[in-house]
């Protein structure tokens, strides 16, 4: 048995170890993203679709995601959420037949979205590509107060469950989305021209 190691799997192994050892700070990345183009004057009323994905795994080889326990939050009274999802289909493992597990729960200001794979780390490896969208969600303009949309990453598991290491993953927050209320010199600016027509009556 320690020849075949020797001989066989020795190699192997220290190539695995060597690759994970040089596996680059900031080499997994999370980003959420606009669908199309922000508004440049947001209205109350807009709907806003972003799309979260995730990049730098290997394709079709290590590193690969096997969890995820992610929060998107906004202040509730800018933003309503219109519908959040995660992705149920080839990065994790289908949700049937009991490849894999996905929940979004909408919370006021909060959606937790979270995944794990059932599937084990050779299987997982050889359907999960290097990139994909994680999951999507909208998001509509209730009032022109700011947003305050932001990612929090609660977990993200390797291929063995195990927490990817501190400084191995980069996040790419929302794109700014504040949605300042009319200004002082537009209020008056509105009351001034309603005097002409009070005098008029």
């Amino acid at each position: 048995m320690a020849e075949w190691i020797r001989r066989g799997c020795g190699p192997a192994l220290i190539g695995l170890a060597l690759g994970c050892l040089a596996l680059p700070a900031g080499a997994i990345s999370i980003a959420v993203t606009p669908t199309a183009p922000l508004p440049v004057a947001p209205m109350i009323g807009d709907q806003i679709t972003l799309d979260i994905n995730v990049s730098g795994l290997g394709a079709l080889m290590e590193p690969a995601l096997s969890s995820y326990d992610l929060d998107l939050t906004w202040n509730p009274a800018a933003l309503a959420l219109v519908n959040g999802s995660v992705t149920q289909d080839e990065p994790l493992g289908t949700s049937s037949p009991f490849q894999a597990l996905y929940s979004s729960t909408p919370m006021t200001g909060d959606l937790n979205l979270a995944g794990v794979s059932f599937l084990s780390v050779a299987s997982l490896v050889a359907i999960q590509p290097a990139a994909f969208r994680l999951a999507q969600f909208t998001v509509k303009i209730k009032a022109l107060e700011n947003a305050n949309l932001a990612l929090v990453i609660n977990q993200l598991g390797d291929s063995m469950g195990s927490a990817f290491p501190s400084g191995s993953v980069s996040v790419t927050q929302p794109p700014s989305l504040n949605l300042p209320e009319p200004g002082l010199g537009l209020l008056l600016l509105m009351a001034v021209s309603v005097f002409p027509w009070v005098g008029r009556r």
